[in-house]
């Protein structure tokens, strides 16, 4: 008699858990200030049972997203995180410091190697958008800035402008050096077109008053100044910026006619006190 046996192997079973998506990214540190660099904190959670692996992560700015970038930290990568675990890092973004204030997103996309409790492993990839909010605007440590005041002038006369330069850092500034010129043919700076300041602390300013000459044939309206100024910090570091003044030619100085008398006649020659005199 013949016994035939059969032996009957387990089929295997996939879970739900098995395809469960594993990471999870959060993003922290998120306020940011404007003109300085910010460091924002990234964390990767294995919310699964089991390790994932080849993390590869790229943090990106979307061209809607004008004034921010990733200086550090743009591109990461973890050979593993296992089931329950997380890993964090901390890229560093720069935000202009002419950056509006408010909110604006970051693209993030991470891929990864999926193991299953099979023995399989799939790749996956998720891309998701961080929320970061520049909050406020930093005091510069060294920072010049210059104005016009009282821009009002007129065609066909000359006349004075106040120029500021202020301190608007935190630190003292020396050896100031600044200057302004024209590349209007209708105006032209005719004195005190440049000044030297040894020194300037926090929040202080010098003010100094060009002459400005504008030609009669100039149309009215608003004329600009190129304003140049270099200084140097407490280190000795030198700093060099530029600056667009604007000022208005808003009306014509009126013309001055004169009358000169080369000769004359007058009749009658002989004249008394109270006679009516004409000349020719």
């Amino acid at each position: 008699m013949l016994l035939a046996c059969m032996f009957i192997a387990p089929v295997p079973t996939l879970s739900a858990e098995d395809y469960t998506p594993l990471l999870r990214v959060t993003a922290k540190n998120v306020y940011l200030t404007a003109g300085q660099e910010n460091q924002i904190e990234i964390e990767l959670k294995n919310t699964g049972s089991f390790s994932v692996y080849e993390i590869e992560a790229l943090l990106s700015v979307p061209t809607t997203t004008p004034g921010i970038s990733v200086i550090d930290q743009a591109h990461k990568v973890f050979n593993e995180i296992e089931g329950g675990k997380t890993k964090r890092y901390n890229p560093t973004l720069y935000v202009d410091r002419d950056t509006p204030l408010g909110p604006y997103t970051l693209t993030y996309q991470v891929s990864y190697l999926k193991k299953y409790k099979l023995g399989t492993t799939q790749p996956a990839s998720v891309t998701v958008q961080l929320g970061v909010v520049v909050q406020n605007v930093s005091k510069p440590l060294v920072r010049l800035n210059v104005e016009v005041e009282d821009p009002h002038l007129k065609a066909g006369a000359e006349g004075t402008i106040s120029v500021v330069v202020e301190n608007i850092g935190e630190e003292p500034v020396y050896e100031i050096d600044a200057s302004i010129t024209s590349t209007s043919p209708y105006v032209a700076v005719l004195q005190d077109a440049r000044r030297t300041h040894d020194a300037l602390g926090p929040n202080a300013s010098i003010t100094y008053q060009p002459t400005i000459a504008v030609s009669r044939s100039a149309p009215l309206g608003v004329y600009t100044l190129t304003a140049a100024v270099s200084y140097k910090d407490g280190d000795g570091q030198s700093y060099h910026e530029t600056f667009t003044l604007s000022m208005n030619i808003e009306s014509v100085e009126a013309a001055q006619t004169t009358v000169v008398l080369s000769g004359f006649k007058s009749k009658p020659e002989t004249i008394k006190p109270g006679d009516t005199l004409t000349l020719n």
